[in-house]
């Protein structure tokens, strides 16, 4: 069959697994790069009210809030600073969307706190 004949010609084989080996390693840099964000997953995961809620709970001191809001203000302008593309070998990730998202999270946060 035409498939059979495909998969015996050498240099066929060769250019597909160049290929697949090229695909992978801009897989496993994309994944990296998505690694970065991780750590900023709690904004979008955990539910600021209660997240509140269970702060005053310990009835934090003034300078206990003041540290919280100047968290969320750093967390704010650290994102501020974010390149909003990334080039991955042909790849270009624009984050530019997903760095505004998560500076408006921060926002949020840190109007809750206020």
């Amino acid at each position: 069959t035409f498939y059979d004949r495909i998969a015996q010609d050498k240099e066929i084989l060769k250019v597909v697994l160049l290929l697949t080996g090229s695909v992978q390693s801009t897989k496993n840099m994309c994944n990296q790069y998505l690694e970065k964000f991780d750590c900023y997953k709690w904004c979008w995961t955990d539910d600021i009210a209660k997240e509140y809620k269970k702060f005053k709970s310990q009835d934090p001191s003034l300078d206990d809030q003041e540290a919280k809001l100047k968290y969320f203000v750093s967390l704010e302008n650290e994102v501020g600073t974010w390149d909003p593309r990334h080039q991955i070998s042909a790849l270009m990730l624009n984050t530019g969307q997903l760095g505004k998202s998560l500076k408006n999270l921060a926002k949020d946060w840190k109007v809750a706190f206020a």
